[in-house]
């Protein structure tokens, strides 16, 4: 007998509970009605992006629809030449101001793990279980 399909598999995709819980607290509403609510901002997004084949979104990136030519291509595991038809993707390029605060954080990560590494060396250093390198 075949399973029958949930609501979230039929859309498509499936909110992260967590996510819609927070938003659901931050905003003071229900988390069912949380999720109708971000699963119709995405809906749009969708329709807006088929339609349109462009969603720019100010201060997260613009969403595009581009065409990839078909070619051919040899297929290793059997070795014939085939042709890949003319699909279509969506490319994505980040607004600046999210490159940015990716970037900050990451810098800020990497310099917390830095001063850990220091933190860690400096110990075991002062509890005598390694020596100071030479200087060449």
């Amino acid at each position: 007998m075949a399973k029958r399909k949930t609501e979230e598999e039929k859309i498509g995709y499936v909110l992260d509970p967590e996510f819609v819980s927070k938003y659901a607290r931050e905003y003071g509403f229900k988390p069912e009605d949380a999720r109708r609510i971000i699963e119709s901002v995405f809906e749009l997004a969708k329709t807006t992006l088929i339609q349109y084949h462009l969603l720019h979104i100010r201060g997260f990136g613009v969403f595009t629809i581009k065409n990839r030519k078909s070619c051919k291509y040899k297929n290793n595991w059997t070795g014939k030449v085939e042709e890949r038809a003319l699909t279509r993707i969506v490319s994505f390029k980040p607004a600046r101001s999210l490159k940015d605060s990716i970037n900050d954080q990451t810098k800020n990560e990497l310099m917390r793990y830095i001063k850990k590494q220091r933190r860690i060396y400096k110990d075991l250093l002062d509890q005598g279980l390694i020596k100071k390198p030479a200087k060449f």
